[in-house]
């Protein structure tokens, strides 16, 4: 993998069962998420 040297670091992990507040953040962020016009 060829990364920059100023590429920003991302760091992705798995949700859990009691991850509530995480989940329902994600959702409200699904909802606000416009769909492009030819959908």
């Amino acid at each position: 993998m060829n990364d920059a040297p100023d590429s920003p670091i991302v760091h992705i992990r798995l949700a859990h069962a009691d991850d509530d507040e995480f989940i329902l953040g994600l959702a409200a962020r699904f909802v606000e998420f416009e769909l492009p016009k030819w959908r």
